[in-house]
């Protein structure tokens, strides 16, 4: 049963619809009465004074705070103003109201403040389920390949094995965090085809990071990359969705420095050591790559450029110039105690700088949206830093994209797309074109 209920669909079907529907039926209720002067008077005064809380909410966390690192969709600005309004006009329906009508105003704001968050999820399309409102995920545990033999060939035979299945699987498991103790969630896997055929191949690894709050639910990331395996035959890097962040309200920095856990060790140590001991994966970091979405897309750039012989790929999208950038004063005064000189240990353009590593066979392609305020900027910036070290860089704008799940969906295919392309150029074993595999 619960499930069930975690499980209900945010983006499509009923919930949506229905959701929509009790809220314009409570707005009815509220309006629809007997009217004098007066309470038209305080009716249409509490409509416009809330519309006016609404748009001055606005102007002080997006103009004034900058709370988000970047503009709110006009979407979210209409969804913010109507549910003020809305308030106000159920606040003013109660004066000189029967006990009933006082109830239902109470009634009318939930099911605003509902209608409101779901017409913001759906404008943002990043959180399909209520699991992901709370940071976990549905997807059952996955079944995990045997390991190949020692002796086996390390490439797969040529051609398409006839027991290859035509798309692969994604599904959940716990990694344990042996040296770093992190509290992570469990983890999102997506095999491809080849993973999950009679005696698979070892295959290249992603290690995949999401934002914060975020979820490692792998259904977005494994429906982009088994496009990915469509075109290759069934061939495709395995997809591992590792938790950066812990508990869904903390920001560890991708550091080991903050109170909220060794989230750098997890991912560098922990899930490395799993993913070596646990799938059949190529050992050389030519066939490993480090990536992320918003806060994973930072922590994606720290990873590559501080651990080039673990990672010598990265993927960042839409992720900061450096961890805890869009509120700077606060991560160094509060997160860091004040300490410059650490927080610029965890900055990717400074690891770049001083390092002394040799990024000459590293690679990393970064992508954002076009309209995604200061994340365009930011992404543009660890691009910029890590070409400027000697890393082979790619970048690509997304047009007319914000920092949503449309922008994401974008993303995903076009990253992917070009690390396939990078893995066939550096002759990662059993990489071929998408032509030459049908």
């Amino acid at each position: 049963m619960l499930d069930t209920l975690l499980s209900l669909q945010l983006l499509t079907g009923r919930i949506p619809k229905l959701t929509f529907a009790a809220a314009c039926l409570a707005l009815i209720v509220l309006l629809v009465r007997r009217y004098d002067s007066k309470r038209l008077r305080a009716l249409t005064i509490g409509i416009f004074s809330g519309a006016a809380a609404g748009v001055l909410l606005l102007v002080v966390v997006e103009g004034l705070l900058n709370s988000f690192g970047t503009p709110l969709s006009a979407g979210t600005h209409l969804w913010v103003v109507a549910f003020t309004a809305g308030t106000g006009l159920a606040v003013a329906s109660m004066l000189r109201a029967a006990l009933w009508r006082r109830l239902v105003a109470i009634v009318a704001v939930i099911s605003f403040l509902i209608a409101a968050g779901i017409g913001i999820n759906l404008d943002y399309g990043l959180t399909a389920t209520p699991a992901e409102i709370l940071g976990t995920s549905t997807v059952g545990p996955i079944a995990l390949p045997p390991l190949r033999q020692p002796d086996a060939p390390v490439q797969a035979p040529d051609g398409t094995p006839n027991n290859r299945p035509a798309h692969g699987e994604i599904g959940t498991t716990t990694i344990p965090a042996e040296v770093s103790g992190f509290p992570a969630r469990k983890a999102g896997i997506y095999l491809p085809p080849a993973a999950l055929q009679a005696d698979p191949p070892n295959l290249p690894v992603v290690v995949m990071m999401m934002g914060q709050p975020g979820t490692t639910d792998p259904t977005r990331v494994g429906k982009a990359m088994d496009a990915v395996a469509t075109a290759h035959g069934g061939w495709s890097p395995i997809v591992v969705i590792a938790d950066q962040i812990g508990r869904p309200v903390d920001d560890p920095l991708c550091s080991d420095v903050t109170s909220f856990g060794a989230a750098q060790t997890y991912v560098s140590v922990d899930v490395v050591n799993w993913i070596r001991s646990s799938l059949n994966v190529l050992p050389d970091p030519s066939a490993w790559t480090v990536a992320g979405y918003s806060n994973g897309g930072t922590c994606a750039a720290l990873l590559g450029a501080k651990f080039p012989n673990v990672f010598k790929n990265a993927i960042g999208i839409a992720g900061e110039a450096f961890p805890g950038q869009d509120q700077e004063e606060e991560t160094l005064a509060n997160a860091l105690n004040g300490d410059a000189a650490l927080y610029d240990s965890l900055k990717p353009a400074r690891v770049l700088a001083v390092s002394g590593a040799d990024y000459s066979q590293s690679w990393q392609y970064f992508t954002v949206g076009q309209t995604d305020g200061n994340f365009a900027q930011w992404t543009r910036e660890l691009a910029d830093s890590a070409e400027a070290a000697g890393v082979t860089t790619e970048f690509e704008m997304l047009h007319n994209e914000g920092h949503g799940g449309a922008a994401l969906d974008e993303a995903l295919p076009s990253a992917f797309a070009a690390l396939t392309q990078r893995l066939e150029q550096t002759g990662v074993p059993g990489a071929v074109a998408a032509d030459a595999a049908h």
